[in-house]
């Protein structure tokens, strides 16, 4: 599975960078696009920008797809490689010639009540888990109130409240649910703000920050506003005057929380790995 999603990485960026590429020679060849028309918009989102600008907006536009390209072939090249090995890797010899001696030494060797063993990882480095979700849920539901982050200081009330009964049973598989939904939805509040950087969704629901000029429901939703696009200057990376800092941590916060239930669904997952032990 990861020998495909690194083929598909791959074949994203090289179509990305022949688009950049295609996209140049056409203008280069006479065709004309002009600043703030619908169709510039669109292209300047999707990342296609014309480069008659300073080397530094050229590099900062067209290097990020080729390195992605470079080191996703690389990787994907390597990760087909050892997958081949493993697959054509023969299996361990038992020092027997006969088939028939083999087959009797495995019935023999064969337990006849596998046990299984759970991992289980210290109770000092769980607890410290436990206490940065607390902590990410707290901070991510308060750092820019809105109906989006409620969420986030909910599941942190709900913790509360599964940490008062002394973390029940009955109620640990809820709270196991809980906290893969908070990583799901977590990610998509994180596209959601990264869409709402782009000059068509601030122009449909607009912010302006320390400003009277904004949509209701984009203040509700918690849509925050960092990077400032004008049309006549699409190169140039901009930023909102008098933006607040919570503006600017709320995305990391966010980004920080998915990673802590990351690791944490993944080290669940580690502690149902099965250690068969042989009896002797």
């Amino acid at each position: 599975s990861s020998v495909v999603y690194l083929f598909i990485i791959v074949i994203a960026s090289l179509l990305f960078t022949l688009a950049q590429v295609g996209f140049q020679i056409s203008l280069a060849t006479g065709f004309t696009l002009g600043s703030c028309d619908t169709l510039e918009v669109i292209l300047r989102q999707s990342g296609l920008i014309l480069f008659t600008v300073p080397p530094v907006d050229i590099v900062r536009h067209l290097l990020p797809d080729v390195v992605v390209l470079i080191i996703s072939s690389v990787s994907a090249g390597l990760a087909l490689k050892v997958s081949f090995l493993h697959s054509v890797e023969p299996p361990p010899s038992t020092g027997l010639d006969s088939p028939n001696e083999a087959t009797a030494l495995t019935s023999a060797t064969r337990p006849m009540t596998p046990q299984q063993e759970y991992y289980q990882f210290p109770k000092c480095f769980q607890w410290s888990v436990e206490f940065l979700i607390f902590i990410m849920f707290l901070f991510s539901g308060s750092v820019v109130p809105s109906l989006t982050s409620f969420f986030y200081y909910f599941c942190f009330l709900f913790l509360l409240f599964v940490w008062s009964f002394h973390w029940r049973v009955k109620l640990m598989s809820l709270v196991r649910f809980m906290r893969i939904v908070a990583m799901l939805y977590s990610s998509c509040h994180l596209v959601v703000l990264y869409l709402y950087q782009f000059q068509s969704f601030q122009l449909a629901l607009p912010v302006e920050p320390m400003s009277d000029n904004d949509s209701l429901i984009a203040r509700l939703l918690g849509l925050t506003p960092v990077i400032q696009t004008i049309c006549t200057k699409p190169t140039q990376l901009l930023i909102w005057d008098d933006t607040p800092v919570t503006y600017f941590i709320n995305p990391w916060a966010l980004i920080g929380m998915f990673w802590i239930l990351g690791s944490d669904f993944q080290l669940w997952l580690s502690t149902k790995v099965c250690v068969h032990i042989t009896q002797e």
